[in-house]
């Protein structure tokens, strides 16, 4: 329901490389999986991956830091999800999504307030894998919580329309 005109640009920029959308797609999601799917062996089962930096990182990051919750699925009455982790570092809890690039979109600035809205924390904040750095995210919720209301009624009304109802 967001427009990202910034994503037609890139689309763009790579299909003038040679490269089709969806084996970029498919090789992204696929990195992103593996490198998600390590994390949580490591975090849930004390497994470590096989590539040698990505363990090293893996371990000095989450060395000073306390799991509280990971891969944890939450619900509002708004709307349904799954947030990445939740720790506490410095007697400060933070949730955390991991993502791969480490920027931070006004998308992604949701996605983190609506993780607040059903979990307390005292900040948020993104880990950019594979490097294992910790970025707080400010997210005003005062701002960010009325617009994803607005956003789960205006999802509601789409589908009624698009349903007939």
């Amino acid at each position: 329901m967001l427009d990202k005109p910034a994503l037609m640009r890139w689309a763009n920029k790579i299909g003038l490389e040679g490269v089709k959308l969806d084996d970029y797609k498919s090789k992204s999601k696929e990195k992103g999986t593996d490198t998600h799917e390590a994390i949580e062996n490591y975090l849930k089962f004390n497994l470590l991956p096989d590539d040698e930096l990505l363990s090293n990182r893996m371990q000095n990051f989450f060395r000073d830091k306390e799991i509280l919750e990971v891969e944890k699925t939450i619900e509002t009455e708004h709307f349904i999800g799954r947030f990445d982790i939740k720790l506490k570092w410095k007697d400060i809890v933070f949730i955390c999504d991991f993502k791969a690039n480490g920027k931070v979109y006004f998308e992604t600035k949701l996605q983190l307030a609506a993780y607040r809205m059903a979990e307390p924390c005292d900040h948020l904040a993104v880990i950019h894998t594979p490097d294992f750095l910790i970025r707080p995210v400010d997210v005003n919720a005062g701002l960010y919580e009325p617009f994803l209301i607005h956003l789960s009624k205006l999802y509601v009304l789409k589908n009624q329309i698009e349903n007939g109802k």
